[in-house]
């Protein structure tokens, strides 16, 4: 069992370092005056998200490990709203944003969804200490 769990989290990593080249290969067709604007808040927050995934993957104990998830689900979440921006300033079309819509969305759930077991292992961890 843990060494599937171990499988779907570098599953996972390896889904978020993909989600990351598509956003560097999209922000290259942002005009240039966005370098210090959307282009990096776009590129920095998916940087973030991997981030704080292999930080989460990496600690040993159990406590406070959530931190990492969500800081990674802030920037998601981030994302989500910029590629909305991106969108809306005719950066990017409808198509592009469309598949890096659904390429954050799903980030998010699988977010979510480590959040809600780490903090029911976290509770556990707790009650047992107690």
């Amino acid at each position: 069992m843990r060494i599937i769990q171990q499988q779907n989290n570098f599953s996972f990593l390896q889904e978020s370092l993909d989600f990351l080249k598509e956003i560097y290969a999209l922000t290259k067709i942002f005009p240039i005056e966005e370098k210090n604007g959307l282009i990096s808040k776009l590129r920095e927050s998916a940087i973030n998200i991997v981030s704080g995934i292999s930080k989460w993957k990496s600690q040993h104990l159990k406590k406070d490990k959530t931190q990492y998830l969500y800081f990674s689900l802030d920037n998601a979440n981030e994302i989500e709203a910029l590629l909305l921006v991106s969108h809306t300033l005719k950066y990017i079309t409808k198509d592009q944003f469309d598949t890096n819509a659904s390429g954050i969305q799903r980030i998010i759930i699988v977010l979510r969804e480590l959040i809600r077991k780490a903090e029911h292992k976290e509770k556990l961890i707790e009650q047992n200490d107690n």
